[in-house]
């Protein structure tokens, strides 16, 4: 009964969780960053940035854009 109860110790204090800290580094700031693409209907609303890269905006369907006066980025009132 010892060395059972032994090795359910052992294994019980070898399962214990762990943290893992992922570096995200620039992505960290999007709510949502895709290289594929995203779609949304009407009522959603999105808090945070939104990207998408490597593809355009034209990629990011269902939004309103209005696009910034030098085109680097556009703003929608549904992402907030």
């Amino acid at each position: 009964m010892r060395r059972i109860f032994g090795l359910l110790a052992l294994a019980t204090r070898t399962l214990q969780a762990t943290t893992v800290h992922v570096d995200l580094g620039t992505a960290a700031g999007f709510a949502i960053l895709t290289k594929d693409g995203i779609s949304t209907v009407p009522d959603s609303v999105i808090t945070g940035d939104v990207g998408v890269s490597p593809i355009a905006a034209t990629a990011m369907t269902g939004f309103t854009l209005t696009a910034s006066a030098d085109s680097t980025y556009s703003t929608s009132a549904q992402v907030r």
